[in-house]
């Protein structure tokens, strides 16, 4: 299944395949093959090839499980051992006890949670080239429940699954 998310204008098609649980003796032989396009009026990029392991997979679905669930108070940022993609973790944040803000209006302290997504480009290997996403918490549940579809948590049948295939959120290989 693709993950498909409209982000500000960006549409980010995301598919992880050959995810298998690793144990502490076979981590680094657990690879899963990863393809994001990500494409609008002004944008059409293809990265494919790119390479996570399943450990790093698991880590990531432990980070966006900590920002859903307010257990990170400080932003974070998880690379992986291939460069390709990184990911920045933003929790809640008070702007009244931030010295940027001078004024904050009412009903407006709190910002919610957020996290980027950011792609590196190559050009014959990585260069500093990066596309930088932003998704808030909607996109964030989406890509969380991918996430755990994607590693057998959540199978097809699931209420969550069905209603992000309804909403074309969750897409057959074949698109």
């Amino acid at each position: 299944m693709w993950l498909n998310l409209e982000i500000n204008g960006i549409v980010l098609k995301l598919i992880i395949k050959d995810y298998v649980k690793s144990t502490k003796y076979n981590w680094d032989d657990c690879w899963c093959s990863v393809e994001a396009n990500f494409s609008s009026y002004f944008l059409n990029y293809q990265s494919h090839g790119c390479k996570l392991l399943s450990a790093e997979i698991d880590e990531l679905t432990e980070y966006i499980d900590d920002i859903l669930n307010s257990r990170l108070h400080e932003t974070k940022k998880l690379e992986f051992l291939e460069p390709d993609l990184t990911f920045v973790f933003y929790p809640k944040h008070d702007l009244k006890l931030d010295s940027n803000y001078t004024y904050v209006k009412e009903r407006h302290e709190i910002k919610d949670i957020s996290m980027d997504i950011i792609i590196s480009f190559w050009y014959g290997g990585i260069t500093e080239n990066t596309l930088q996403l932003k998704l808030y918490i909607e996109e964030i549940q989406n890509l969380m429940c991918y996430l755990q579809f994607i590693k057998g948590i959540k199978k097809r049948n699931d209420a969550d699954i069905q209603n992000l295939i309804v909403k074309e959120i969750l897409l057959p290989c074949y698109v």
